[in-house]
């Protein structure tokens, strides 16, 4: 307890965020559980009834941090590559499954990445970048300014033959191609106070488009050139994260400790009932080898949401770094963020774990 209080003191004191307060409270809450027994040893990688066969792998995760780069804020898979996008306007890439990356030595800014099939395509603000060797040249475009105000662009998804950004203010901007004429739009406000929305993760599937909010909101769509629609009652109070479709159902990461899905995204949508043992401020989530995983301050892992979620058993990310970003493929999972420093300059941090 004299422990956790000095880190506490010590958080406030360096001014840390919002953010790391909340991992703060989280670690705290599972420390507590942990000491009073609740920890589940089962062999299955289970405890809340998923596990077993593939998602047994998902206990052990392997740390790599990247010194000569800061906070990471994106991360996409594709042509047998994981590229990262960080702050300082750079990206880097890994052939290794996440052990180990070349930094590009081109200005990138890509605060959200996708592959399209084809390409590497990064949103950087105002700034739509592209390219099939990330670890060459990238093509770079300049969005229009909405409102006199600039897009902003956090997310980016491509599917159901458009590619979407979204951003600040509930602007976004769509396409049928890169290099084609971009629409622009605004989601209707979310909240009735007038504060301004921004936007976090957008996912597509089962013909629908959905985009999370920093204020816990919804929006979907099926054609984003007839705007959007609020998703009514769900569950979901603050800070929605990422969101990404899988297993036919779209699964929402949030912080404080809140895990979702829906098999439509316009439909009923489920939260995970609160679990001690899983606690995290998460941020992003992933599908891949018919198992779901999420990561934040955290990696908790599921073959079924509907079951519950299990807390991996070796935890990379601390109350002093956060998984920002998670991608799967060449059967394996990667998150990256950052790992924050007390005494210098931030560095990049990943975490990989391969399932066979």
């Amino acid at each position: 307890m004299l422990f956790n209080f000095l880190i506490f003191y010590q958080m406030f004191k360096n001014k840390f965020s919002l953010k790391h307060i909340a991992m703060m409270f989280a670690c705290f809450t599972v420390c507590a559980v942990m000491s009073c027994g609740g920890n589940d040893d089962d062999d299955d990688g289970g405890g809340n009834g998923n596990g077993g066969g593939g998602a047994d792998a998902l206990k052990t995760w392997t740390r790599v941090e990247i010194p000569q780069l800061g906070q990471i804020n994106s991360i996409a898979f594709g042509a047998g590559k994981f590229v990262i996008g960080a702050d300082g306007r750079k990206v880097a890439v890994s052939s290794d499954n996440g052990k180990t990356w070349v930094v590009n030595s081109n200005d990138v800014v890509a605060n959200g990445l996708i592959y399209d099939g084809t390409r590497f395509v990064a949103i950087g603000g105002s700034t739509v970048s592209y390219a099939t060797d990330p670890s060459g040249a990238w093509t770079t475009i300049t969005l229009s300014e909405i409102d006199g105000y600039s897009l902003g662009g956090r997310s980016i998804v491509y599917g159901g033959g458009n590619y979407i950004v979204a951003g600040y203010r509930g602007y976004y901007a769509y396409a049928s191609s890169l290099t084609g004429t971009w629409s622009y739009g605004k989601i209707p406000e979310l909240r009735g106070d007038g504060e301004y929305i921004s936007y976090n993760g957008l996912a597509f599937g089962n013909g629908k488009y959905i985009s999370s909010s920093a204020r816990g909101k919804l929006a979907y769509t099926t054609n984003p050139a007839n705007g959007w629609t609020i998703v009514p009652n769900h569950p979901f109070e603050d800070n929605s994260g990422g969101v990404t479709f899988g297993g036919n159902r779209f699964i929402l990461a949030a912080s404080g400790n809140t895990l979702g899905y829906a098999s439509d995204a316009a439909g009923t949508w489920t939260m995970n009932a609160r679990d001690p043992m899983v606690a995290a401020a998460f941020e992003c989530v992933a599908f891949g080898k018919d198992l779901y995983v999420a990561a934040g301050s955290r990696i908790a892992y599921t073959s079924d949401p509907a079951k519950g979620w299990t807390a991996a058993q070796t935890q990379p990310f601390t109350i002093t770094s956060t998984g920002n970003a998670i991608a799967f493929g060449n059967d394996t999972f990667v998150v990256a963020g950052v790992l924050s420093s007390m005494t210098s300059d931030d560095k990049g941090l990943i975490a990989w774990c391969t399932v066979k």
